[in-house]
This record gives C-alpha cells, sequence and structure tokens, in this order.
C-alpha cells in the first residue's frame, strides 16, 4: 500500500529503489548524513511523508506533516458524510453502486476515501466478492471501499486499512527498538479542519511514547473571520513554518 495519490502507479519495489540510490548517492557524493535529509507532505502526502519517515528512520531526520490523516479509526466515522454527499439511501443502500469515482466529478471528502482505498485495499482480480468493488480503469481495476453500501465498516477491508495506521503501527513498536527516538517530527492542522482531522491529530499526538512525543512538534492553527483553517487553507503560510523546522534540525556544513 505504499500509492497515495489517485492515479498513482508507483509500487513498494519501486519506491524503497529510489529511496536507497537517492540517500545512498547523495550520501556518498556529499558527505550529508542522516540528520541532513527531511521529508514534507500535506494531506494524504503527510501521511506518506511520515509512513515513509518512520519506515525508514535510518534514512531521515525529520519530517513534516500538513493536515494528514493519522487516526483512521476516527476518519472511518466519516462514512455516513461520504455517503450523503453521494447520494446514498443509507436505510436501503440505494445510489451506492451508482458513485461515479472519476476524481474530476467527486468531493474532496470522496476524493480522499478513493485515494486511501488505492493505498490499502485494492481489489484483487481473483477476489469475486464485488459488494464493495469499484472500477477504476479500463481494464477493470479497482478498489474496494472498507464499508457496504449501508455504510457498515467490512472488516476485511478495514482491518486492511487499520494495518496502516500510523499510531496503531508506531505503537506496534517493540519497547527495545529506538530507531524513532532520534526522530524530529513537525504536525499541524488547522482548528477547523472538515475532515476531522484536528481529532486525529491531537488522538495521534497525546497517543505517541514520550521519547518520541518529545521530539514531535504540534501546532493547531487558527484561521481570520471568514475565512476559517480548513484542510486546504493555509498552505503557504504553513510552509514557512515547515521550511523553518527542517532547517532547525539540518546540522551545520
Amino acid at each position: 500500500p505504499e500509492s497515495l495519490v489517485y492515479d498513482s502507479t508507483i509500487y513498494i519495489t519501486r519506491r524503497d529503489t529510489i529511496l536507497y540510490d537517492t540517500t545512498v548517492n547523495i550520501s556518498d557524493d556529499t558527505g550529508f548524513f542522516r540528520q541532513n535529509f527531511g521529508i514534507s507532505g500535506h494531506g494524504n502526502g503527510g501521511y506518506g511523508a511520515l509512513r515513509i519517515a518512520t519506515d525508514y528512520p535510518l534514512i531521515f531526520g525529520s519530517v513534516s506533516v500538513m493536515s494528514a490523516p493519522l487516526d483512521f479509526a476516527s476518519l472511518l466515522n466519516l462514512v455516513p458524510a461520504f455517503m450523503d454527499s453521494n447520494g446514498v439511501n443509507r436505510q436501503t443502500g440505494q445510489g451506492y453502486h451508482q458513485i461515479n469515482p472519476d476524481p474530476d466529478r467527486l468531493d474532496r471528502l470522496s476524493s480522499l476515501f478513493f485515494a486511501m482505498a488505492v493505498a490499502f485495499s485494492p481489489h484483487e482480480p481473483s477476489n469475486p466478492d464485488l459488494s464493495t468493488f469499484f472500477k477504476l480503469t479500463p481494464s477493470g481495476k479497482g478498489v474496494d471501499l472498507p464499508f457496504d453500501s449501508l455504510g457498515d465498516t467490512v472488516s476485511v477491508w478495514r482491518d486492511k486499512w487499520l494495518e496502516a495506521d500510523l499510531k496503531t503501527r508506531i505503537l506496534n513498536i517493540s519497547s527495545s527498538d529506538t530507531s524513532l527516538n532520534y526522530l524530529k517530527i513537525y504536525i499541524d492542522c488547522g482548528d477547523q479542519d472538515e475532515f476531522g482531522f484536528k481529532d486525529q491529530t491531537l488522538t495521534f499526538y497525546n497517543s505517541l511514547p514520550a521519547v518520541i512525543r518529545n521530539n514531535t512538534s504540534l501546532q493547531i492553527y487558527s484561521g481570520y473571520p471568514g475565512y476559517p483553517a480548513l484542510e486546504n487553507s493555509f498552505i503557504y503560510d504553513r510552509l514557512r513554518e515547515v521550511l523553518k523546522f527542517h532547517s532547525d534540525h539540518f546540522t551545520a556544513p
């Protein structure tokens, strides 16, 4: 589950190869070390940045995460909103299989769910169960949503999503594994984020082991009258904070 862009075709072997080749070549050529490698992302890209940094803590010294889904169990609480925004009758399921997953036709919440389904619950061609299947490509490739036409979560797909949940993954790290203890983490989120990312961010932050939380900078920011701090607001304003965070944790040449 490495593709966090809706139409991406990047797979884990390619990702690993790119990461290894890039970092090794830069280190060999410049003498840079772990502290000088940072990674950053917004939204699903923020999840991806933190996933990569925590999967490869000996490569990256810092990671910044802007308005990202960090608690998938809470994210699934948005299923009723997804159903309503797509005109699905939650009593009968009517309209569920008529949802058009074309990114150009989806609202932002629906795009979020389908993008995550690409990453975490791609449909296996050998699986005959099409009850939660949505075709994405002319060749028939597609995804399974983690909930059925009535909005009830389907355990086989829900579990796949929760396996990728960063909170769960970090909490499952052995206490003897100290590889994350030196990773510097920056997380921010708007206080009126429409996807519930603020509550997810706080849940994630408060769940971190103390030694990791002590290396984590958390910022919940507000907007202005008439311009609330939503998921996609103030990105350019926050970039200054993100760049300063990474700069502060790079070592001097």
